[in-house]
C-alpha cells in the first residue's frame, strides 16, 4: 500500500490543544522504568539520591488531534520520578514503596517486571512557578494507588511500547530509545550524573573518562626547603568576582 503522506524519519505525531484532566484517580499501566542514576536534590532535601522515573499510561484518556477528535492510537502519558535507597530499603511513606505497595505481590518481583502491570493514578492540577511556561496549568500525578480489583479483568493493553533500563546494567538498544537532545531529557541527565562517571555504560559508550590535570608542577604554597621556613607569607585575600547563574528555562 501507498503512504498517504510521507513522514521523515523522527517527525513527531503533531497533536492540537488537549483539556487539562480534572483531579481524581485513573486507570493505567506502568509504561516504562528509567534508572536515571545520581541526580540533585530538591531545594528543600538538596543532597543528592539516587532516582527512578515511572512513566504511565492512561487507559482510557487520549491526546486530542490538531483537527479536535480523539486519536484512541495516542493515550496520555504522564511521568513520576522517586528517590530510593540503594541498600533497598523502603520507608512506608516513600514514594517507590506505595508504587510497589500498588502492584499486586509488588515486593517479589524485579523492577522489570514491574513494566506493563496496572495501576490507578491520583492527578491534580497545578500551576508552574518558574521558567517560560510559569503560570501556565497543568496536570502532574500526586500518588500511586491499587487498581480496583474490578477494573483489573477489564483493563486493556499498553498501547505504546514498553521500556526498562537499569543503568547497573544497561542495555545499548534501550539506551538509544531514551529520550535526548535537552538538559532535561533522560540521556542527557544520566550523563550529567555522577553515576555514569567510570561506569559500564560509560565504557559501552565509548567515552573515555575525564583524567584529573596533573598540578604536581604548581606551587603548593609552601616552603621548598628548611632554609626559607621564616619567608614572609602574602596573606592577602583573594578577590573574587560573583556571577549568577542562568536562570533554568523550566
Amino acid at each position: 500500500m501507498a503512504f498517504k503522506k510521507a513522514v521523515k524519519a523522527g517527525e513527531s505525531k503533531k497533536y492540537g490543544v488537549t483539556p487539562l484532566l480534572d483531579p481524581g484517580a485513573y486507570d493505567a499501566r506502568i509504561l516504562s522504568i528509567v534508572d536515571l542514576g545520581m541526580q540533585p536534590g530538591s531545594p528543600q532535601y538538596p543532597e543528592p539520591k539516587p532516582k527512578l522515573e515511572f512513566r504511565f499510561e492512561l487507559l482510557d484518556e487520549f491526546m486530542v488531534g490538531e483537527d479536535g477528535t480523539v486519536d484512541e492510537t495516542a493515550p496520555r502519558v504522564f511521568n513520576y520520578e522517586v528517590t530510593y535507597n540503594e541498600d533497598g530499603y523502603m520507608d512506608e511513606k516513600a514514594n517507590i514503596y506505595k508504587i510497589i505497595a500498588a502492584l499486586p505481590n509488588g515486593f517479589e518481583l524485579e523492577l522489570s517486571e514491574m513494566v506493563g502491570l496496572p495501576v490507578a493514578v491520583m492527578i491534580q492540577k497545578y500551576k508552574k512557578v518558574s521558567g517560560k511556561n510559569a503560570g501556565k496549568e497543568d496536570n502532574k500525578i500526586t500518588s500511586v494507588l491499587p487498581m480496583k480489583a474490578k477494573d483489573v479483568a477489564n483493563a486493556g493493553p499498553l498501547i505504546n511500547k514498553p521500556l526498562f533500563f537499569d543503568l547497573g546494567e544497561p542495555d545499548l538498544a534501550v539506551w538509544g530509545k531514551l529520550y535526548k537532545g535537552n538538559p532535561y531529557a533522560h540521556q542527557d541527565r544520566i550523563m550529567a550524573s555522577s553515576s555514569f562517571a567510570g561506569s559500564l555504560l560509560q565504557k559501552m559508550l565509548g567515552i573515555e573518562p575525564e583524567v584529573p590535570a596533573d598540578d604536581s608542577d604548581l606551587d603548593d604554597g609552601f616552603p621548598a626547603n628548611d632554609a626559607d621556613q621564616d619567608a614572609p607569607v602574602d596573606t592577602t585575600p583573594e578577590t573574587v568576582e560573583e556571577t549568577a547563574d542562568d536562570e533554568s528555562p523550566y
